[in-house]
């Protein structure tokens, strides 16, 4: 527990700006499981995904985050880095829980670690907008509550709880008119995606809530009032990926800030190939705590080490960055000093003694 409070301490401080002038480390170990590496993806052997069931509506004693606590932290007794063990609920509903909570019909995709889930078309043109109706009575809405409460049972002030991911804007739209449908209709029908849009400011907003009021109190009892850097809505803006920067500035950007406003703060999860155009449109943004920068390019490419001083560059100083790094470029850019500060770097070794050096590298690691 002594290992968990300083990485709790270190991620509020980075969270609340205390560390500008340093950086965090989060470095992954091979996993114990003989079936999952550190993050639970399956192995070759196990990669099937099949049409099956919520695995936390079948059963929800079935995702036991006790099990999952375990599988996040089995290597962490021997290190001592700035991972804090969090559940994310999306994992096991998809993203199409946002569909569903408003009454279309979903079907679920996964192995027994992961779950992507699907929905079909549910709004075709403006006669399909009354559709949009909050009911506090959904089978979903009141499941995500009734399933949130009983992780916050199992896990027990032994990990952390963090909010789902917002389907908002764009990412909305995908979601409930099917992404062909969707990209088409930002030409075609500009005014229907702009009802969606606004509609999903006040629906994000609701989900984020009802979300929060269960796991805020429990993170608060688990770690002190200072909860906050582990709460706070997540935002992407993957569906901007495919189209023009210009879509984002007129179809995107303003709704983000509206419900950034409605909820106080938020995380920008982003990656991809679009990820260049869009970081200095969402840098813009008014509330983002921290920039989750993937450096992911197609065909299992990276961005070259030279990007996360561009992403420095266009965020500014001030403003907090979550990213990957590999074992090379982050030894070789503490000894060259060219890592930018005020970010928490994730990285992978495949072996203890190695993680250890890296993470004294990271504490000592400071602005002179």
């Amino acid at each position: 527990m002594q290992k968990f409070r300083e990485a709790i301490n270190r991620s509020i401080a980075f969270h609340n700006g205390e560390m500008r002038d340093n950086i965090l480390l989060t470095v992954s170990l091979p996993s114990k499981s003989k079936s999952s590496d550190y993050y639970g993806r399956k192995d070759k052997n196990d990669n099937l995904w099949i049409e099956r069931d919520c695995y936390i509506v079948e059963n929800q004693n079935r995702i036991n985050l006790m099990n999952e606590y375990h599988r996040q932290i089995d290597m962490r007794h021997v290190i001592n880095d700035d991972y804090v063990p969090v559940f994310y609920p999306t994992l096991h509903l998809g993203e199409s829980y946002c569909a569903a909570m408003l009454g279309a019909d979903v079907t679920f995709y996964g192995t027994q670690n992961y779950t992507c889930s699907g929905a079909k078309p549910f709004i075709r043109t403006k006669s399909d907008l009354d559709k949009l109706i909050i009911d506090p009575d959904n089978y979903w809405i009141k499941f995500i509550q009734s399933a949130l409460k009983h992780f916050c049972e199992l896990a027990d002030g032994k990990m952390l709880l963090v909010p789902i991911i917002a389907m908002d804007a764009l990412n909305l739209a995908v979601e409930l008119m099917g992404s062909t449908e969707a990209y088409t209709a930002v030409c075609e029908d500009p005014e229907l995606l702009h009802e969606i849009m606004e509609f999903g400011v006040e629906y994000m907003a609701y989900i984020y809530k009802i979300q929060d009021d269960i796991i805020r109190p429990y993170n608060n009892k688990t770690i002190g009032d200072d909860s906050s850097a582990f709460g706070g809505l997540l935002m992407s803006v993957d569906a901007y990926t495919v189209c023009s920067p210009e879509i984002y500035k007129t179809m995107g950007f303003s709704y983000q800030q509206k419900l950034l406003d409605k909820t106080g703060y938020g995380y920008m999860h982003m990656h991809g190939f679009g990820i260049e155009q869009l970081l200095p449109l969402t840098a813009q943004l008014n509330g983002i705590k921290d920039y989750r920068l993937g450096r992911d390019l197609k065909a299992q490419e990276n961005l070259p080490a030279e990007s996360i001083s561009w992403m420095r560059k266009i965020l500014g100083g001030d403003k907090q960055i979550s990213t990957y790094v590999s074992q090379d470029e982050f030894i070789n850019g503490i000894k060259n000093r060219i890592l930018p500060f005020n970010t928490h770097y994730s990285c992978w070794t495949d072996n203890i003694e190695t993680a250890e050096k890296m993470i004294e590298m990271a504490k000592n690691y400071h602005r002179s």
